[in-house]
């Protein structure tokens, strides 16, 4: 009968591994307050985001857990597009980067421009430039935080 318990409770532990002794409460509590503290610092870097650079966003979206966020700076010579995913939420630090940069329509000096006339479609499209070098700095280094 003993053992019966004694497997019973092994079994519902190895389901749950935060049930139990004192340890894996701690363990438990510990992890929540990691991904709570992550949640907070990806929320305050968007938060700044806005308040630094609010007048050149011209649109900005994040998910409820912020752990994806995209946002559009415009100026007058270019649209830019970042978009910062985090795949692990106790990341503050984004694991994917694009940022991608759209001449603006009265500047077509900057990037090129696509003409489809061999297929038919007459037209043209601008191709966005892949800013790598913005990338690599937003993957070593957080978005601005708080003081």
């Amino acid at each position: 009968m003993d053992s019966d318990i004694e497997e019973s409770l092994r079994k519902r532990q190895r389901k749950h591994p935060f049930i139990g002794d004192s340890f894996s409460r701690k363990k438990f509590i510990d992890y929540v307050g990691e991904l709570l503290q992550a949640y907070v610092d990806r929320r305050e870097q968007v938060r700044l985001i806005k308040e630094l650079y609010g007048n050149q966003i011209k649109e900005l979206y994040h998910s409820l857990p912020y752990h994806m966020v995209e946002f559009v700076l415009d100026d007058s010579d270019s649209k830019v597009t970042v978009s910062l995913r985090y795949a692990d939420l106790l990341s503050v630090l984004p694991t994917r980067i694009r940022v991608l940069a759209w001449p603006s329509k009265k500047s077509s000096t900057i990037g090129a421009t696509l003409n489809r006339k061999e297929n038919g479609i007459v037209g043209s499209h601008q191709i966005p430039a892949r800013l790598s070098y913005a990338e690599d700095a937003l993957q070593t280094m957080s978005l601005p935080e708080g003081v």
